[in-house]
């Protein structure tokens, strides 16, 4: 009898530390599973939290990549407007240089030969001939000029207007630049004539 009054006992005692440590067990597994949880949901926040700074980081990366393309092709634009400017105002002082030179030119013949007319003794020849080489000299320095001019805005104004941007090759028109172009040809041939 006490032999089975102690295997009861035992075995009592034995199931209560069974259900104590299964249901410490099942504790444990919850709290590994709650902090596997949380562990996750970290994770996950800072994956979310990385991806959003690189999606930022790429759009402002992107942004200042076009406010920099933006103000390359505005700078270029500009620089383009400005030599096409001051080739049209070369352009229009040299014209207005040739056509003075060929005004005074024109007067100065006028002048002589109405010298020659009117005087009754015969004026220097040598001294007329010397100022008239030397108005054709200023003549031809004017024309050497708009050569000069005409010849250092060619390249940049017979071809597009090319600006390499991150390997990207960007073309201006120059349709105004090609007109002023003209003009100066007109005015270069005018000027050889």
């Amino acid at each position: 009898k006490f032999a089975a009054k102690e295997l009861a006992v035992s075995a009592l005692l034995l199931g209560a530390c069974i259900r104590a440590d299964a249901s410490l067990s099942t504790e444990k597994v919850n709290k590994f599973k709650d902090a596997l949880k949380s562990g996750q949901d970290k994770f996950n926040t800072s994956l979310s939290d990385v991806v959003s700074s690189v999606e930022k980081k790429t759009k402002e990366t992107a942004d200042k990549l076009d406010d920099e393309i933006k103000r390359m092709l505005d700078t270029k634009t500009d620089a383009l407007k400005d030599t096409n400017s001051k080739l049209n105002d070369a352009t229009e002082g040299v014209a207005e240089a040739c056509k003075k030179a060929s005004e005074a030119f024109k007067k100065f013949v006028e002048k002589r030969d109405e010298w020659f007319k009117r005087t009754p003794f015969k004026l220097n020849e040598d001294e007329l001939k010397s100022t008239a080489d030397s108005l054709k000299t200023e003549i031809e320095g004017i024309v050497d000029k708009l050569n000069e001019k005409y010849d250092s805005f060619e390249d940049i104004l017979s071809n597009s207007f090319k600006a390499k941007v991150g390997g990207v090759f960007l073309t201006t028109d120059t349709t105004d630049a090609a007109a002023s172009l003209s003009s100066l040809e007109a005015i270069k041939t005018a000027s050889k004539d």
